[in-house]
């Protein structure tokens, strides 16, 4: 159940940030807020899983980043010069959230 909410949240911020990128939202979102929203969005779903089921912080996190770790290492394809900055500082977001929310969901 662990893996399969986390691709929902992959999926479901992907979506968040081509749509915060684009059109529809993008009046509301500068280019770096988008991705600053984006890597919380994944940092607090994150948290939720593995504070639940501790043993998956094992798996959570990368499938969670899904997203980014496509854009990077498959599609290389970075418009904003910060984007791969934002993209590492949120996977060590998640790892940091992932160790804490562990911790937190063994004592409970």
């Amino acid at each position: 159940m662990s893996g399969v909410l986390a691709f929902l949240t992959a999926l479901g911020a992907s979506i968040f940030l081509s749509l915060a990128r684009g059109d529809l939202f993008g009046h509301f979102f500068s280019q770096d807020g988008g991705y600053i929203a984006y890597d919380l969005i994944i940092a607090i779903c994150i948290f939720f899983i593995v504070k639940k089921t501790p043993k998956s912080f094992w798996y959570v996190p990368f499938i969670a980043n899904l997203g980014g770790i496509l854009a990077v290492f498959v599609l290389h394809s970075f418009d904003h010069p910060l984007e791969f900055t934002y993209t590492f500082a949120g996977w060590g977001l998640s790892i940091i959230v992932t160790i804490i929310a562990s911790l937190i969901g063994k004592r409970i």
